[in-house]
């Protein structure tokens, strides 16, 4: 009788563990799920504080800047091949800014206004922006907005990796080479307001090379001489992210990221240099963006649960004074 009775207790701890780890596999299918129609909005902080270095000099300059804004994301209509039309729109920006200690807020009426539109497939892969196509070359949508999951299921510990390589003309006179390495890995789950959650890391590595043109250089009569420079900036960034995969959508991120830039002015190889030029020709300026960002979804049944409140609230309060005019 006591076996049976132990037979029967292991039974039910191994029904309940089975039935538990249905509900947190530890192999999971990494999509995005919103249906047409659907609306998710999120609030989105963004902090950068950035110290720059004088040339030749130890002096240093801060600027600290945040701006938080609401972006509404709507999943419009969903293709035959199962890419979804979205559209994110922003409202109620503002920004914060510091300089020299003083600090200004003020609202950013152009970034309100602002729409992007998008197509994306479930695994989060950006395929046109703004009625454009996007391509490989193209290709730097990979976001806290749109995370480009794995194409096969993924096993907790298990890591995948995206890659941005590419050379842009970011100016007339510049072109950047760009090497973006993003790795991420599912560590689990983390449960958070009464949910669990995937939670997904993020390490990225960032290189941007940036080179300069003499826009005279076609006319090398009236072409002035200028110095040779170049810029280099490198940086990390690490973040988390917090996922649902039964709702397929990011609920919470937050990423925090450091890059280094470095200014080189080099004028060895120019002609009528001063005495002070030729002791110091090459000079180097060094810019350190420290930005953090956070990220996370509005829970609009509470919100309206909490309207709802305040409303039956203002409701007692007529009443009551609808009671003390008759007294």
């Amino acid at each position: 009788m006591k076996l049976t009775k132990n037979l029967i207790a292991t039974a039910l701890i191994v029904v309940s563990s089975m039935m538990f780890c249905g509900c947190q596999s530890n192999t999971v299918d990494f999509k995005y799920k919103a249906k047409a129609g659907t609306v998710k909005e999120y609030k989105l902080t963004e902090t950068n504080k950035l110290l720059s270095q004088k040339a030749n000099s130890k002096e240093d300059a801060q600027l600290e800047q945040s701006i938080n804004v609401i972006i509404s994301e709507e999943t419009k209509s969903i293709t035959d091949k199962g890419e979804r039309n979205i559209e994110i729109s922003m409202s109620d920006a503002t920004m914060s800014r510091t300089v020299d200690g003083k600090t200004q807020e003020m609202p950013i009426p152009q970034m309100s206004e602002q729409k992007i539109k998008f197509k994306m497939t479930d695994k989060g892969v950006i395929t046109e922006k703004d009625g454009t196509e996007v391509t490989d070359v193209s290709n730097d949508s990979d976001s806290i907005i749109s995370i480009k999951f794995d194409d096969k299921p993924t096993t907790k510990g298990e890591s995948w990796e995206t890659k941005i390589e590419k050379t842009i003309p970011s100016s007339p006179f510049t072109t950047d080479k760009v090497n973006i390495v993003k790795k991420y890995t599912f560590e689990g789950y983390e449960k958070y307001k009464n949910k669990s959650l995937a939670k997904i890391t993020e390490k990225t590595v960032t290189t941007v090379d940036k080179e300069f043109k003499n826009p005279n250089a076609k006319d090398k009569d009236k072409a002035p001489e200028i110095p040779k420079m170049t810029s280099e900036s490198k940086g990390d960034t690490i973040g988390t992210i917090l996922f649902d995969v039964n709702q397929g959508c990011v609920v919470k991120a937050e990423r925090t990221s450091k890059i280094t830039t470095t200014i080189t002015i080099d004028q060895s190889k120019m002609k009528d240099l001063s005495e002070e030029q030729k002791k110091n020709p090459i000079t180097k300026q060094e810019m350190t963006n420290e930005s953090t960002m956070k990220y996370e979804l509005i829970d609009n049944d509470s919100a309206n649960s909490n309207d709802k409140a305040k409303e039956e609230k203002k409701s007692e309060y007529k009443k009551e004074d609808k009671k003390e005019d008759k007294k």
